[in-house]
């Protein structure tokens, strides 16, 4: 099934007698089968080969901190549940909304994270770690800590060389094997803010309004303080008030294909920059591959890209 764009997204067109372009509906029933991807996928490592760096990258922090006496805990390289882009297309495919409401499953908020940071999850370092773990100190006890500390000594074995690549329009605040992501970024940025976007924020709002839910955006909707607290305690079943504005807000992002149209222009941006810097990004996808063989080699199984 697919949704024409309406037509005042038209303005602009070098042919404005012609239709728009259709946009594929994208379901948020859970179960069905969507596709989420976006153009940059194919330069970027598949979430299981990401998963499998990351498992990597926990194993060179431990035994680093370790070798400066402190005990650092890692957390588990687990698969995926969810999509990578469910966070960023506002998707809610992931789980019956009629019975988690906006707050999701136990665990569900970390595991949404994980997805989108491509199976990086949350690092905790204790402030009596951070000096070996950022390299803030030249030495602990009578032992050097490496350039970067613990953290850029376990990057620079993974990237197989100590030298930075060349990415010539990437800010060097970026890590080099994050820029990829950078420029995911500026895609989704320039996306939520064009005109044609902002048109179907309208409709979402508009849509909801007539169910009697008062918002701008998603985001507004997800975080209204009645329900929002209860990510500190999902367990705690969802009122029927949440499961009213969630229910609505399903069938709204449905009617609207907000998932939909905001992942074409997400697509349409990234192949933009795609065009602009298409030697930055191989450069990257390279890197993530040998980062990938890498990590293949130190636990002793196959590469998986």
């Amino acid at each position: 099934m697919a949704l024409a764009l309406p037509a005042v997204l038209l303005v602009g067109c070098s042919a404005p007698e012609a239709e728009a372009p259709a946009v594929p509906l994208i379901s948020h029933e859970p179960g069905v089968v969507v596709d989420l991807s976006l153009p940059f996928d194919r330069y970027e490592l598949s979430p299981e080969g990401s998963v499998q760096v990351s498992r990597a990258l926990y194993q060179l922090l431990e035994k680093c901190m370790a070798g400066f006496g402190l005990r650092l805990n890692v957390p588990e390289a687990l698969p995926l549940k969810y999509p990578v882009h469910a966070t960023q297309l506002y998707w809610q495919g992931m789980y019956d909304v009629r019975e988690h409401g906006y707050v999701g499953p136990p665990g569900f908020v970390d595991e949404m994270s994980a997805a989108a940071r491509r199976g990086r999850r949350h690092l905790l370092i204790p402030a009596e770690q951070t000096a070996v773990y950022f390299g803030e100190a030249a030495s602990h006890g009578a032992l050097p800590v490496p350039t970067g500390g613990c953290d850029g000594a376990a990057e620079r074995e993974l990237n197989g060389s100590p030298e930075r690549p060349v990415l010539a329009a990437v800010d060097l605040s970026v890590e080099p094997h994050l820029a990829i992501e950078w420029f995911e970024g500026q895609a989704a940025d320039r996306a939520m803010g064009d005109a044609r976007y902002r048109s179907v924020l309208l409709a979402w709002s508009r849509c909801m309004a007539r169910d009697g839910h008062s918002y701008r955006d998603p985001d507004a909707a997800a975080s209204d303080p009645l329900w929002n607290v209860r990510g500190e305690q999902p367990s705690t079943p969802p009122s029927s008030e949440e499961i009213a504005a969630v229910v609505a807000d399903r069938a709204c992002r449905t009617e609207t294909n907000l998932t939909g149209i905001l992942r074409n222009l997400i697509a349409e941006f990234e192949n933009d920059i795609l065009a602009a810097h298409k030697s930055d990004i191989e450069t990257v996808s390279s890197l993530l591959r040998t980062r990938a063989r890498n990590a293949a080699r130190m636990l002793d199984t196959p590469p998986i890209t």
